[in-house]
């Protein structure tokens, strides 16, 4: 699903864009604590003001189950990029940096494209392509000190 502000419409919800869309992403241990604490407060939250959650809430929802806006949540990011010392971002751009990140530990393009949900590797080819590209410099200078450990030198040219 995905939610826009729709003018005189207010929020609206949206199916997937296309099949890929819909997917199950496996989460870090870090990353599942954060949103079951989060559950756990919005529960608490809820059941404060006599109202029971749908399982379907969104995570990002106030109180009684409601999605917050876009516009919300551009904001919190923004304040809490300022807490941190860092540059006003984007909510979008945690997307881009997630992906990159994502890369540049050994991900695979295929990898990324089922994480983001693009419907053809040539979506995530286009746009990450060239930090692909990076990572395999990457692999080749870690095999080269792989190499240099194992011979106690540079690796001999012509032998």
């Amino acid at each position: 699903r995905t939610l826009h502000h729709v003018p005189h419409q207010g929020l609206v919800i949206y199916p997937p864009k296309n099949q890929t869309s819909a997917r199950d992403l496996a989460l870090s241990d870090s990353a599942s604590l954060i949103f079951r604490a989060m559950r756990d407060r919005r529960e608490a939250d809820s059941a404060s003001l006599g109202v029971r959650l749908e399982p379907s809430s969104f995570v990002f929802s106030d109180a009684i189950g409601k999605p917050l806006s876009p516009n919300t949540l551009s904001t919190v990011t923004k304040k809490i990029a300022a807490r941190v010392g860092m540059p006003s971002i984007h909510l979008h751009e945690i997307r881009h940096w997630a992906a990159s990140l994502a890369l540049a530990n050994g991900a695979t393009l295929q990898e990324v494209q089922h994480f983001l949900g693009h419907s053809t590797i040539r979506v995530t080819a286009d746009v990450y392509g060239h930090l692909e590209d990076k990572a395999r410099s990457v692999q080749a200078e870690r095999m080269e000190t792989g190499i240099q450990a194992i011979l106690g030198t540079p690796a001999l040219v012509g032998v």
